[in-house]
Parts: structure tokens; sequence; C-alpha cells
């Protein structure tokens, strides 16, 4: 069945450099496909905001060229990515490595192929081809 995952990624080092991970994941598989969609999406805009804002004093989060200047010790730093996946062998990572997004989200479009009130627009891919994706949320996802 057709879902998206919301995946996310903690890397906590201390200052000597000891590494941990924490991995969590956050499935959404409704009967409207888009509503599950759209719920990935909400969670992904509300786990940046927590990330970016609301961590308590001491917890914060270093980009990767922070934690590289620290010397990757004593930091604190997640990814989060958005995968659409329409059986259990094939998923698309549509949010999350922008080098993936654009060829993903027009894979993604492709399953929404026929179904009533979809709105699609072109858009440049990497290599300057024009292709059709989801217009919904799309300014999240190419930011």
């Amino acid at each position: 069945m057709k879902k998206y995952i919301v995946r996310v990624n903690i890397l906590k080092s201390d200052k000597k450099g000891t590494v941990n991970s924490e991995n969590f994941e956050y499935t959404y598989q409704e009967p409207n496909l888009f509503e599950a969609r759209n719920k990935a999406i909400s969670k992904v805009k509300e786990l940046e905001e927590l990330f970016n804002y609301g961590m308590p004093e001491g917890s914060e989060f270093s980009s990767p060229l922070e934690a590289q200047f620290k010397g990757f010790k004593d930091f604190n730093a997640y990814s989060i990515e958005l995968t659409f996946m329409f059986d259990e062998d094939w998923e698309y990572q549509i949010y999350g490595e922008e080098e993936l997004t654009i060829e993903s989200l027009e894979i993604e479009a492709n399953h929404y192929v026929g179904q009533e009130d979809m709105e699609y627009v072109e858009v440049e891919d990497l290599n300057g081809q024009m292709v059709v994706v989801l217009e919904s949320d799309l300014e999240f996802f190419l930011n």
C-alpha cells in the first residue's frame, strides 16, 4: 500500500567525540493518499520548528558545517527525510536530499494522475529538463 514515511536521525557527540545516534520513524498511510501526504508534510514542519527553535538551552543543534569546525566533537545534529513509498520495494525521498527531490516529486506525481482536484506544475530538474510535479506544498519542497 502507498504511504509516506518521515524519518528522523539525531546525532549527539560529546566533547570526546563519542557519537550517539537515535532514529525515529513516522508512517502515514491513509485511505486518502493525499491526506497522508499532508500529514507527513505537517510532521516534517513541526519537527524542523522543534529542532531549530524549540530546544531547551544547551540542546541546540549544529549545522553540518559547525559540526565539522568542531572536529565532530561536542555537537548535536539532525536530519529529516520524507519518503514516498508506493510498494514495499520502491521508495522515493521527496524531501531531505536536494539532489533527489525533483526527480522523486515527478515520480510521486505520476501516482496521482487521474485523481480529481490534483493540480500540477512544471519545474526544471537538475539537468535543465522540465518535469511535472504536484503543485501542493511545492515551495516547501524546493526551499
